[in-house]
């Protein structure tokens, strides 16, 4: 990028005629080095270990006696998957992302109509 730089000395700049231009305010100073920060994205993975049913079965080993279903209802009353401090979805292609944004979409704006029809 600095290849492209170009100097103009002050005062032979003409707004008409030209290239863009940006107007550069201070020194250049030449450094030895450019440090550059990689931003690594976290798998889903790692943040989300267990799945529902993994979940499920891990929660029935610290206690026998809850059922599956009340698990189930436990997600489902305490809106979990919609939660993202617990939860996300993975899409295996942008099609299943897209098709699931759509329904998701409808079940908006049917919930709205619903409730105003109420």
């Amino acid at each position: 990028m600095a290849k492209k730089l170009k100097f103009i000395k002050e005062g032979q700049f003409s707004e008409k005629s030209g290239a863009a231009t940006l107007k550069l305010i201070g020194d250049v100073v030449p450094i030895s080095k450019v440090e550059v920060v990689k931003k690594v994205k976290e798998s889903i993975l790692s943040a989300y270990p267990l799945s529902a049913k993994e979940l499920s079965l891990e929660i029935r080993k610290r206690d026998i006696e809850i059922m599956q279903n009340d698990i189930w209802q436990a997600i489902r009353e305490n809106d979990v998957k919609n939660n993202t401090d617990y939860s996300t979805y993975n899409f295996r292609n942008k099609q299943q992302e897209d098709k699931y944004k759509a329904q998701e979409n409808f079940r908006q704006v049917f919930r709205v109509f619903t409730i105003t029809r109420l």
